[in-house]
């Protein structure tokens, strides 16, 4: 199973840490931002001010396609799939409590074969 770290210090979520995109203006990035950067290998150069995960993919050629579907609808090439979409509700969300998106995304993550580990 693949792992997906998190640096709390640099997760943008809710409204910490600046806006939530793969990579933001203040250097800090989504959910799906570490997942790209750790599983795709993209580059800061790549991600920066992108806010969804289709965008970075399309970009991308000779990718891993187990990967790179468990971030896009194989049907286009401008849709997330219902992980991403997933994802991005949880990670973006205002009112909810930390504890309960880390557990949410834990639970998302799994769910599609993934590993997610958060550190301080």
């Amino acid at each position: 199973m693949k792992t997906v770290e998190i640096h709390r210090a640099k997760w943008a979520r809710g409204k910490l840490n600046g806006d939530a995109a793969l990579l933001n203006d203040d250097g800090n990035m989504c959910c799906l931002g570490f997942a790209c950067q750790q599983l795709l290998g993209l580059t800061d150069d790549q991600m920066r001010h992108l806010g969804e995960p289709h965008e970075a993919i399309n970009a991308l050629h000779g990718h891993d396609d187990t990967v790179f579907t468990t971030f896009k609808e194989e049907r286009s090439i401008n849709q997330n799939n219902d992980f991403a979409l997933e994802a991005m509700r949880i990670n973006d969300s205002e009112q909810m409590e930390e504890s309960l998106r880390e557990i949410n995304l834990t639970k998302l993550f799994l769910d599609n074969q993934l590993e997610i580990t958060f550190e301080d």
